[in-house]
């Protein structure tokens, strides 16, 4: 299995991925799509996992090297290699990455309710703080 950061060429594959696992839509109604890729590409990172020339897994975040801070936005796992072994190498590839830009916290959110995404997380040094409150308004 190959990691490595995606590049314009991959944003089809990679758009293509996310839709074919009915996953191109965030919970605040974007559309992950060839656009949203490619603003990604040049503001944050996209980590391609390839095996035999298929996408296995993708994991989106954006970074602010100005402020130290990456947030990472998004993962997506085809469930033939869903175990914590990729999902883990995407995370450390990301947490690669933010210590050469000398990024020094990197930040998700996830719904309390996933317990077994909160848990893979904190194997991995994650920590929950409370320190935001989520303000939102529908319109």
């Amino acid at each position: 299995m190959k990691i490595r950061r995606a590049n314009q060429k991959d944003v089809i594959k990679i758009s293509t991925f996310v839709k074919e696992l009915k996953a191109n839509t965030t919970s605040n109604g974007h559309t992950i799509g060839k656009e949203y890729l490619k603003s990604l590409l040049r503001t944050g990172f996209v980590f391609y996992a390839e095996s035999d020339e298929t996408v296995a897994g993708v994991l989106l975040a954006n970074v602010d090297a100005r402020i130290q801070f990456s947030n990472i936005l998004h993962m997506f796992i085809h469930p033939e290699h869903n175990d914590a072994g990729l999902k883990e190498s995407l995370v450390n590839k990301h947490i690669l990455e933010c210590k050469k830009m000398n990024v020094c916290d990197i930040a998700l959110q996830t719904p309390e309710t996933e317990l077994d995404v909160l848990k893979f997380y904190e194997q991995l040094g994650f920590a929950q703080e409370n320190k935001f409150v989520l303000l939102t308004k529908t319109i």
